[in-house]
């Protein structure tokens, strides 16, 4: 079980439209993965694992829009004086 606290976001539309990219792209990278995963069951009968999944999408679009919002969110989170953040 996953603990939360919950944020108000100021209902900007420059936020709005961040958030509305960062999930349009989320819900495209996850049908592909989806897609992806249901041709190799039909066609060679067996189930992807999380690292082979990866290595086919590190091609995708949609792959490459949510690493480098992932690491730009990241680099912004994180100071780069600060050792123990990955």
């Amino acid at each position: 079980m996953y603990g939360c606290q919950q944020h108000l976001v100021k209902n900007t539309s420059e936020v709005m439209a961040v958030l509305e990219y960062i999930s349009t792209e989320a819900n495209k990278l996850t049908n592909c993965g989806i897609y992806y995963c249901r041709q190799m069951l039909f066609k060679a009968g067996r189930f992807l694992s999380k690292a082979e999944l990866d290595f086919e999408l590190k091609s995708n679009l949609h792959f490459k829009a949510m690493r480098l919002l992932r690491n730009a969110s990241a680099n912004s989170l994180c100071p780069t004086d600060i050792t123990f953040c990955n």
